[in-house]
């Protein structure tokens, strides 16, 4: 039926979504568990739909929160980290942090409760921060406008620790080559800790 369709659902019958939920989550925690095997030292959870791309966050809260603790703590009790990744626009990084208590927090734009990478580091700078560099710019800038905002944001979400800087969602086929290298290079000179 697609995610257009389920999201409608979420709204108008969340019972049944509820219902649903309770199926798939059994299974992905027997993924999860799969993966915990392997040997990786953590396991991200993709939660898109926490945003303003996907649902309110009060229906996010009443319907996926709950499951994904479960995943959590399924991931948890394996003794490994727990990541989120969400790339949607502006994710509730609020209560996916309150439902799932991850190490790690993996996003692509600025949450919805912050308005600056300040904002990001005093509220979230608790947990790991992965991102954000903008995947347009790595598309459409050039070498030294990548340069320039990978150091902002080392400068300001990585200090005092806790930052792995990464592209916003993926380094697709279509990123400028010269682009890439230059946030290499970027990650090279100002990225070490101290």
């Amino acid at each position: 039926r697609g995610a257009e369709n389920l999201l409608k659902d979420c709204l108008l019958h969340p019972a049944a979504v509820r219902k649903a939920c309770e199926t798939i989550t059994g299974v992905l925690i027997e993924y999860a568990e799969a993966q915990c095997e392997t040997g990786v030292p953590a396991i991200a959870i993709d939660t898109l739909y926490a945003s303003m791309s996907g649902i309110p966050k009060k229906v996010w809260e009443e319907i996926e929160g709950p499951f994904a603790r479960q995943i959590s703590l399924a991931i948890k009790r394996k003794k490994l980290m727990v990541g989120v990744h969400n790339c949607g626009h502006n994710p509730y990084a609020d209560v996916q942090l309150k439902w799932m208590e991850p190490e790690v927090l993996s996003i692509a734009h600025l949450p919805d409760d912050c308005r600056t990478d300040h904002d990001l580091k005093k509220r979230y700078g608790h947990v790991t921060i992965i991102g954000h560099v903008p995947t347009p710019l790595l598309i459409h800038g050039s070498p030294q406008q990548v340069m320039d905002e990978c150091r902002r944001q080392i400068d300001i979400l990585g200090k005092g620790g806790g930052y792995m800087i990464s592209s916003a969602n993926s380094i697709t086929s279509y990123c400028k080559v010269d682009n890439v290298k230059a946030m290499i290079a970027a990650i090279r000179r100002y990225g070490a800790y101290s």
